[in-house]
Formats: structure tokens, C-alpha cells, sequence
């Protein structure tokens, strides 16, 4: 019969100490903590890669290519700013969807939406066909984007638009649009102004610059816009302005008359520098008292990021080409080289 000797009491001592040593417990509270930590962890990390991006397309069109797989279409849809994780639609899809569900085509997102939204509308939605694409150019007002809708759009009704919309000039902002055919008046417009707001959200507008608020930013912009031609001509003529602001001088820009008188720069004649308006900036020194059209991102840019010259006259020729003077006697001479 096996006997323990008077060693091994001793022996199993130690092997409980060693045991202690190197599994040390570990009380159930830290335990619960530590879970709650990991849980709290991923919840944040969730909810960081589900929630919908800034830039998220408003109204724009979103295509899923035929033949895609799951992964692939999560992809396009990271470069396409629906959503800010790829990885997360993707396995979204996998645990609450079936990824051959998937619907190729045209999507369009009336409002911001989660990860979870999108991968529940790709699955379950039936694409659009029946979109309108119509192109609101830079710099027209807020009444010829009431004709270019009236023109796109069969139910769209031009004065409706104007009435909605006109108080919002130079907030609507230019691009090419796909719309759905019964789009209403004030859907187009707050659609414009949502993606204006979107795309603009990195410039700094509210924080103002050079002495101007965002309102006054966007009326220089606005003027810059039909002024000029190219982005470098757009940041001389914004540096040109704001010289004569700043000196109280008058902007004398022919634009601002055109949109006062509805007229194309082609049609003013000399009589027409004389209306007496606040929006003619011959008569009156400063900014008109509305942006004068719709700017696009370059002319805003510009506004933020003048040329600094010395410059306070320009004027363009017959084939768009800028000439710069600074003082009255060097800008006549060009008028003279250039325009006769």
C-alpha cells in the first residue's frame, strides 16, 4: 500500500503557491468591468462606422453595377460616400441579410441613412429607373433654374419655384441632378440647398474672411462667378473686388446689372449703367444687397483665396481673355488696345 511520506504535505504546498502565482484570480467584478469595457468599445466602434457620412449623396443618384459580389458592392458604395466602412456594410449584410439579395441599378437616398438602412434598402428596394438628369449651371439665378427645371420636368410649375426659391439665392447650388419626375417645387429647391450646405461644409464660409460675413462672402462669389472665366481669372477679379472695398470704391461689375435687368451682357447698352438700383454697382459702392446667382465651388474658393495684387481694373476681349490695370489711365489704354 502506497504511504505519503513526510515530504509530500511540503510538496503540495508549493504547487498551490505556484498555482496562485501564476493564475492569479481574478475577482468577478473585474471580470463584469472588463466585459463592460469591450462591450461600451464596440458599441462606439459601431456606431463610428455606421452612421452615415457628411458628404453623404442627398438625391443623388447611387448605382450598384450588375454582377457585384457582397464585398464589391460595399466597396462602390465607400467611394460613392454612402457609407464610411465598407467592412461594416459588408458584414451587415452577411449576418442580417442574404448578400445574393442584392438589387443592381439606381438608388436614390432622400435623407442621410445608417449602414444598417442602406443594407436593408439593397436588398429589399427595387431600383429606379425613371430618373431625370438636368443641369443647373453655375452662376444662373434662381429664375433661370426655375426654366431649366420648368423645361425637365413635366408637372414643374417655373413661378412656384421663384416664389419658393428666389429668397434662397446664391444657396442653391449648381450641379447635375437626377430627379424623379414628380418632384415638387420645394423638393428641388431644399434638395439644392442641402447639397450647397454639403458640399461647402469644408470651405469655412460661416467663419468669414476679409471683413465679410458668409452672406457677403457668397454675393462676392456670385459676381466673381459671371465676371470670370477660369479659376485663376476668378481669384484675380475676387483680389481686384475686394481692393475696391476695401477703399470704398464702387465694383462696377456689368454683371450685376444684368441680373437687376434681366439682360445678357450682350444686350446693356449705356443707358442701362444709369438704372437707379442698389444692385447697380456703378451708382452704388459696395455689395449689391443679394448674391446675384447660384456660384459655384471655384468662384467660392476664390473669394476665400484671393490673388493679393495691386490690381483695380480688369476687363476681358472678344475672346475672354483678361487684362489687369492698376490705376484709371492704364485701364483706359487697355480699352483702347484691346476693346477698339
Amino acid at each position: 500500500m502506497f504511504e505519503m511520506d513526510d515530504s509530500q504535505p511540503e510538496l503540495a504546498v508549493k504547487i498551490e503557491e505556484i498555482k496562485r502565482k501564476n493564475f492569479p484570480f481574478i475577482p468577478l467584478a473585474w471580470i463584469g468591468l472588463l466585459c463592460f469595457i469591450v462591450v461600451d468599445i464596440f458599441a462606439i466602434t459601431l456606431f463610428l462606422t455606421t452612421r452615415a457620412p457628411h458628404d453623404f449623396p442627398l438625391e443623388s443618384v447611387v448605382q450598384i453595377e450588375p454582377g457585384l459580389s457582397a464585398s464589391a458592392v460595399a466597396d462602390s458604395l465607400q467611394e460613392q460616400n454612402v457609407v464610411r466602412s465598407s467592412s461594416a456594410l459588408y458584414f451587415i449584410l452577411v449576418l442580417f441579410h442574404n448578400p445574393s439579395s442584392i438589387k443592381a441599378g439606381a438608388y436614390v437616398f432622400p435623407s442621410t441613412e445608417s449602414a444598417f438602412s442602406v443594407a436593408s434598402r439593397i436588398v429589399s428596394d427595387t431600383p429606379r429607373a425613371d430618373l431625370l438628369s438636368v443641369t443647373f449651371p453655375e452662376g444662373f439665378s434662381v429664375k433661370d433654374y426655375s426654366k431649366i427645371a420648368t423645361n425637365s420636368l413635366d408637372t414643374f410649375d417655373a413661378e412656384k419655384f421663384f416664389a419658393v426659391a428666389s429668397g434662397s439665392e446664391g444657396y442653391l447650388f449648381p450641379d447635375t441632378y437626377n430627379i424623379p419626375p414628380e418632384y415638387s417645387e420645394e423638393e428641388l429647391m431644399q434638395l439644392q440647398k442641402d447639397t450647397f450646405a454639403i458640399k461647402t461644409n469644408e470651405l469655412g464660409l460661416s467663419d468669414g474672411a476679409f471683413s465679410l460675413n458668409e452672406y457677403e462672402l457668397i454675393t462676392l462669389a456670385s459676381i466673381v462667378e459671371r465676371e470670370a472665366n477660369t479659376k485663376e481669372s476668378m481669384r484675380m477679379v475676387a483680389g481686384i473686388l475686394l481692393n475696391r472695398l476695401e477703399i470704398g470704391m464702387a465694383l462696377q461689375a456689368d454683371a450685376s446689372i444684368e441680373y437687376v435687368l434681366d439682360k445678357s451682357l450682350a444686350d446693356l447698352e449705356a443707358e442701362d449703367l444709369k438704372i437707379d438700383s442698389l444692385y447697380n454697382t456703378y451708382l452704388y459702392a459696395g455689395l449689391p444687397p443679394t448674391p446675384i446667382g447660384n456660384p459655384g465651388l471655384d468662384s467660392l474658393r476664390a473669394v476665400l483665396d484671393p490673388l493679393q495684387t495691386d490690381y483695380f481694373y480688369y476687363l476681358t476681349d472678344e475672346n475672354g481673355d483678361f487684362y489687369y490695370a492698376e490705376t484709371y489711365t492704364q485701364h483706359q489704354n487697355n480699352i483702347e488696345k484691346y476693346l477698339k
